[in-house]
């Protein structure tokens, strides 16, 4: 089940999602995904993944992993991350991003 989704066309910071069902503060595994779309041509970016079981804290969060596209094509997948954690929130961060038209979906799916 599709937990996060976000599109990322700009640098931006995110904002957090529930990541587990039922707000269950137990570990479970989760797959995060991101792929990269341009129009035409390639393009480049970094995004990363964050943790947290506080978003009201402010902190970025703990680091779950990041995803890092050089001179990408349209529709290039990056190597799933999977993952057993128990944070009750999650966000996408993208640090960098270039080309016409590009973006960035990421996605994290979890029981």
């Amino acid at each position: 089940m599709i937990r996060y989704f976000k599109e990322h066309t700009t640098t931006d910071t995110g904002v957090w999602s529930e990541a587990n069902a039922n707000g269950a503060h137990k570990a479970t595994v989760h797959t995060h995904t991101a792929e990269f779309t341009i129009p035409s041509g390639t393009g480049s970016a970094t995004v990363s993944l964050y943790g947290t079981n506080d978003p009201r804290s402010g902190a970025t969060g703990s680091l779950i992993g990041t995803f890092t596209f050089a001179a990408a094509a349209n529709g290039e997948l990056a190597t799933p991350i999977t993952t057993q954690h128990a944070w009750e929130f999650v966000r996408s961060t993208c640090s960098a991003i270039s080309g016409t038209g590009a973006a960035v979906r990421v996605a994290v799916a979890g029981a």
